[in-house]
């Protein structure tokens, strides 16, 4: 997602647009590794955006709670899908890769009648709307 996007996905959320979380998104979109938020606040310094550590971390929060970046370990990655998706992390190189879980989803929900909440949680037939009659 490019900058006019995230801006766009901040109005969407009736966030403001701040130069922090600007700066910080920029960074992300930067870099292919996760980063640390120390990792971060040295990368900003050295451009002049005099950031303290707890903003960054508030706005990686933010980005995180809108599915935007993943963390694992105080490590944050930028997200690459915007729809909702898992991750596999490589324990030796720390590698991340998105999985799709759409297709999984679908066949979840045939074969169990379970309304899927996230790839891990969901709604089961017999608690589900229908059975509120």
């Amino acid at each position: 997602m490019d900058i006019q996007s995230f801006r766009g996905k901040l109005i969407e959320k009736k966030m403001r647009i701040t130069h922090p979380r600007i700066w910080i998104y920029q960074e992300l979109l930067k870099t292919k590794n996760s980063v640390t938020i120390k990792d971060l606040y040295s990368k900003l310094l050295r451009k002049k955006k005099n950031l303290d550590s707890s903003t960054i971390y508030s706005c990686l929060k933010v980005l995180e709670s809108f599915n935007m970046v993943f963390k694992i370990k105080g490590r944050y990655k930028l997200c690459e899908m915007e729809k909702p998706h898992g991750h596999i992390v490589c324990k030796a190189c720390g590698k991340v890769v998105e999985l799709d879980f759409s297709e999984w989803t679908q066949r979840v929900i045939e074969s169990t009648g379970y309304q899927m909440i996230d790839p891990f949680y969901g709604i089961c037939g017999a608690c589900g709307p229908s059975q509120s009659n």
